[in-house]
């Protein structure tokens, strides 16, 4: 029989059952029963027998009334044949073809690929019966485990065949596929957990694709309400009360994979309206499952808090806050504490009365008071709360209790409805944290709680993987008849982690004892298992210090090389700069000397203008020494005619010009007896000779700066003065100046 290879069509009918409108869970779930069918083809099918069949091979928990409408489908669908035997009419199973041929080939891959990765762990290829199993045969394993993740063991059915409580039509079919799918060992169950447990760290993109097989068990939660999560509640006001290990879960002492599976519930629960609350006395409860970890020895201590501290998912101390205020704890996670005394509320009473309460703690019937009187506790508050009203779907109604004890959860309905205080169809007081992942999952948005079967699957690994009290004990036993420094040794190593999970590994979740003929292989191993973690410790040590050293290394050289781009970034911006300047300063020459053409140019212009401007003046100043010669000759023969001649005899004009020089020459001679400057004919000509020069040059374009510097006056004439000269005697006038 091959189970695998319809489990994987599972993504196939998830999709058909997102998007098809008329599709329901029925029509879903029937692809699981092809194999079923192919191996019982040719015999009559009924409806108990298809109800007991999926709880054989897929642990589902179906009723006969089920079965019917699956015989209907099935029947529609071509799978079952109607025909007439000894007058009856009977439903004839029939071969099939390959359903839902259109799974995506990506599943397919990634199932193969998880397949051999399987057939190559560690407690798989170590062991002489694994290795013995096909590749077939151990997917066929590890889906089996997905799909029934909740049903580790089948033995009320496998009980009642062997008891022969079961009709021999429907005996000697069950036990046809008991021989081809036998019901999961502890120590399949526990390998399956392990596997899935190292695939979700080493390779979660993976493990993803196994929580389509968890969604197949979780869709057949619906299968008594025939609907589809579409059309389900997406408004409740229901009032969800934790026990106290889901409790504990939540607020994180159970580790991580509890936890998360806890959150995404509640925080799905609490999306729909839904109020999450704990009674005082589940905190009781919570808190003295604490306490008792917390008092025990460390070579004592045992469950899931015990895993999750060796584990380094929860640290001690923080196990300990909790324990000292575990009501805190819950309202730091959004469930509120509710104080609920069975003496209050006496109108209530009548719906579940104080005799009641003490009936169904002694059908409860397990060891421990305390935890019987807790639960039936919570059986009759809730009961008293809901004032008699019950209905189908646990989202209908007012209040219930989640627990994770399944024995809770069969004995409270059971006594419910044997008491006639709830119908058959009616969700009873207590719904078990699988029903209640169901809700989360499928009817609080199916879109929106994809993580949930994820996060459940991982869950329940941690739950079979737990540090059990009985392997302890065992080990303990076949550990004891060695040396007390090896019994002493012994009790060290179950402090430890790897050690702890070697122990379960060996022992394979199973309470069977030890082979005594490897006991010391066994005490070796764990001594092993603990040294690889100093080792491993060790090593990820050494390996984190390479890596830094690598990286400093790394960083160094990239420094350096930033350092030498730097630097020849800057080489080239320098160079760069060299070379502009230089081009400047090349430029500034070639300036330069265009400047010293164009200035020689017009000096040697200026030269010329003003060389012709003293031509000019001189020219000029000849012409009035002349005039004032002959002027001068003039005036000296009227003088001498007055000297000479008498006066009277003489023109009047002539008279006056003969004084008028004798006038001047009086003057002339005083100022020169005084020893003052005598004006000359000279002076007067070349001041006005300097006026013709410069108004020339000026007129001429050359500045009159220039022209005053360049003048100079010589005997009877203008002469240019010589520039080299100027500038020696500017230079020797600035030194006597300093």
């Amino acid at each position: 029989m091959t189970v695998g290879p319809a489990a994987v069509r599972v993504n196939a009918v998830l999709s058909a059952f997102r998007d098809n409108e008329s599709s329901d869970v029925i029509d879903a779930l029937c692809y699981f029963y092809v194999p079923i069918l192919d191996k019982l083809h040719g015999k009559p099918i009924t409806a108990s027998l298809l109800a007991k069949a999926a709880k054989l091979v897929y642990g589902w928990n179906l009723t006969e009334s089920v079965g019917h409408v699956f015989v209907e489908r099935l029947a529609a669908q071509g799978h079952l044949v109607e025909e007439k035997k000894n007058g009856q009419t009977v439903f004839v199973a029939q071969p099939s073809s390959e359903l839902a041929a259109n799974v995506e080939s990506s599943i397919q891959e990634s199932f193969d690929e998880v397949t051999e990765l399987f057939r190559e762990f560690g407690l798989v290829s170590g062991d002489l019966i694994y290795r013995q199993l096909t590749r077939e045969q151990l997917g066929d394993l590890l889906v089996r485990f997905l799909i029934s993740l909740d049903a580790y063991s089948n033995n009320e059915i496998s009980a009642s065949l062997r008891a022969g409580e079961i009709a021999s039509g429907e005996r000697s079919a069950l036990q046809e596929l008991t021989n081809d799918v036998s019901v999961l060992s502890q120590s399949e169950t526990h390998v399956c957990a392990r596997f899935v447990q190292w695939l979700s760290k080493e390779q979660p993109e993976l493990a993803e694709k196994l929580s389509l097989f968890v969604a197949a068990g979780l869709l057949a939660e619906l299968v008594e309400d025939f609907r589809k999560p579409s059309a389900l509640e997406t408004k409740s006001e229901t009032i969800f009360f934790l026990d106290g290990p889901m409790l504990l879960g939540l607020v994180g002492t159970s580790g991580a994979a509890l936890q998360e599976e806890a959150r995404t519930i509640v925080d799905a629960l609490k999306s729909i309206g839904c109020r999450v609350q704990v009674f005082s006395e589940s905190c009781r409860e919570a808190e003295r499952v604490l306490r008792s970890y917390l008092k025990a020895s460390p070579s004592d201590r045992y469950g899931r808090t015990h895993t999750a501290v060796l584990h380094g998912e929860v640290d001690r101390a923080y196990v300990q806050i909790v324990a000292a205020d575990i009501e805190a704890a819950a309202e730091k996670y959004g469930v509120s504490v509710r104080d609920y005394s069975l003496d209050a509320y006496p109108n209530d009473h009548k719906y579940f009365d104080a005799e009641r309460n003490t009936d169904v703690y002694s059908f409860l019937s397990w060891e421990g008071s305390l935890a019987r009187e807790h639960d039936a506790f919570a059986v009759t508050a809730i009961m008293r709360m809901r004032h008699g009203k019950h209905k189908n779907d646990p989202l209908q109604n007012s209040h219930v209790f989640i627990s994770s004890n399944e024995k809770l959860v069969r004995k409270a309905r059971e006594y419910c409805l044997h008491s006639q205080l709830v119908r058959e169809t009616q969700c009873g007081p207590v719904v078990d944290t699988r029903d209640l992942a169901t809700i989360a999952w499928l009817r609080t948005g199916f879109e929106n709680s994809e993580k949930l079967p994820t996060s459940h699957m991982l869950a329940q690994c941690e739950r079979v993987l737990r540090v059990r009290k009985d392997v302890i004990e065992n080990a303990r036993q076949q550990v004891a008849k060695f040396t007390p420094e090896k019994v002493e040794q012994f009790e060290l190593l179950l402090q430890d982690n790897r050690a702890v999970s070697y122990l379960m590994d060996t022992a394979r979740g199973s309470s069977a004892s030890f082979d005594p003929e490897r006991d010391q292989e066994l005490l070796d191993g764990m001594l092993d298992a603990a040294i690889k973690v100093v080792r491993d410790e060790t090593d990820a040590k050494l390996s984190q210090k390479d890596k830094k050293i690598r990286q400093l290394r790394a960083e160094n050289k990239k420094r350096q090389q930033e350092t030498q781009t730097e630097y020849e970034a800057r080489l080239e911006e320098e160079a760069r700069k060299t070379a502009d300047v230089e081009a400047r300063l090349a430029e500034m020459e070639r300036l330069r000397g265009e400047d010293a053409k164009r200035l020689a140019s017009v000096s040697l212009r200026h030269e010329i203008v003003m060389q012709d401007g003293i031509e000019y003046a001189n020219k000029w100043i000849i012409r009035y020494q002349v005039l004032c010669a002959a002027v001068f000759a003039a005036a000296g023969i009227l003088a001498a005619f007055g000297v000479f001649w008498d006066p009277l005899s003489l023109p009047p004009m002539v008279d006056w010009g003969s004084k008028l020089v004798a006038a001047i020459g009086v003057v002339f001679t005083v100022l020169a007896l005084l020893g003052r400057p005598v004006p000359g004919l000279w002076q007067l000509i070349e001041r006005r000779g300097e006026k013709w020069y410069a108004n020339y040059c000026v007129k001429k374009g050359v500045p009159a700066t220039e022209v005053r510097e360049r003048l100079s006056v010589g005997k009877r004439r203008l002469i240019l003065a010589d520039p080299d000269m100027l500038t020696s005697e500017a230079s020797s006038s600035d030194g006597k100046s300093v």
